[in-house]
């Protein structure tokens, strides 16, 4: 039976207590020994070995974290070049990697609609915007 749109086929959510089947499985794997893995792999990373210092951060380090970075409201175009800038700076400051400035300058973008159809748009010559208009 196919689920109805806009109804969760679990409207409860996931139980309480439940594990991710990875956890539950490297848990199995590891064994007791779990805890001496980690900690060797921490004193491995702490004297410099690649793979050890990538495994310790993905450990620990979230992916993607969402920066604690300020941007003014964006109400007009004057705004959204001051909000780009903005993140500009934030980058060349290293308070935002450029990835997270990427993520952030497309709500900027977005704050006041057009994007590349607004471009497109405002670059057509008259006759082709009445000609869209009728037809």
């Amino acid at each position: 039976m196919p689920f109805k749109p806009g109804h969760s086929g679990n409207p409860a959510g996931r139980s309480r207590g439940s594990r991710n089947k990875r956890t539950v499985a490297t848990e199995k794997l590891l064994g007791p020994n779990g805890e001496e893995f980690a900690q060797l792999a921490i004193e491995l990373a702490k004297m410099g070995h690649p793979v050890a210092v990538r495994l310790c951060l993905d450990w620990v380090w979230p992916r993607e974290r969402w920066p604690a970075f300020r941007l003014p409201p964006v109400r007009t175009a004057k705004d959204r070049l001051d909000a780009m800038n903005l993140l500009l700076q934030g980058v060349a400051d290293g308070e935002l990697t450029p990835a997270q400035a990427a993520k952030l300058s497309e709500e900027v973008r977005a704050a006041l609609g057009g994007g590349q159809a607004g471009i497109e748009r405002r670059t057509k010559r008259p006759e082709a915007l009445v000609a869209d208009r009728r037809g």
